[in-house]
Order: C-alpha cells, then structure tokens, then sequence
C-alpha cells in the first residue's frame, strides 16, 4: 500500500508511517486523534500540532485505511498487542 505520508505535518510523518505500516502506534496524542477522541486530541497536543488537528483528520479521511482509525476498537485492533504502546487516557472510553 502506498501513502502519501507528505501532507502530513513532518512532525508526525514517521510516527503515522511506524502506525499504518509497521502497527506500532507512539503517543499519547495520535492515539487520541486516531482513536476520534477530541478532548484528549485537543489535551495532549503540543503547540504545534494543537492547530493542525483539523488538517490531520482530514489527512485521516483522505489517506488513511479505514479499518485503522475512528475508534479505539479500531486502533487497537490495527496494532499488533507486543508492538502497541498504549497511553494512558483521561477520558473515558465512548
């Protein structure tokens, strides 16, 4: 499968490579956007990535599979359970 992974900020083009490519999901942050959990998304970013959330979903929608994004369920089951790093939320689950 091949991903333009360039529209991403740079900041987050390895770590969406490492999810989509290799299921090894880093940080607390893209597991909350990826997972569609607004609060924590808006929480745990950085000052950089806190204005980019908008154009990462949209990101999400235009190149994304699917089946890896949209729910914790989702992303949990794209991440092999020995590679998964999983962060610990301040929200409940949906």
């Amino acid at each position: 499968m091949s991903i333009d992974y360039s529209k991403l900020p740079p900041g987050l083009r390895h770590a969406m490579s490492e999810y989509i490519d290799h299921n090894i999901l880093h940080g607390g942050f893209l597991y909350a956007v990826l997972s569609n959990n607004l609060r924590d998304s808006v929480q745990l970013a950085d000052s950089h990535n806190l204005p980019r959330i908008p154009e990462i979903v949209e990101w999400l929608f235009s190149y994304a599979p699917s089946e890896c994004w949209g729910s914790r369920e989702r992303v949990d089951n794209w991440c092999n359970p020995e590679n998964m790093i999983k962060p610990v939320l301040t929200s409940p689950a949906p």
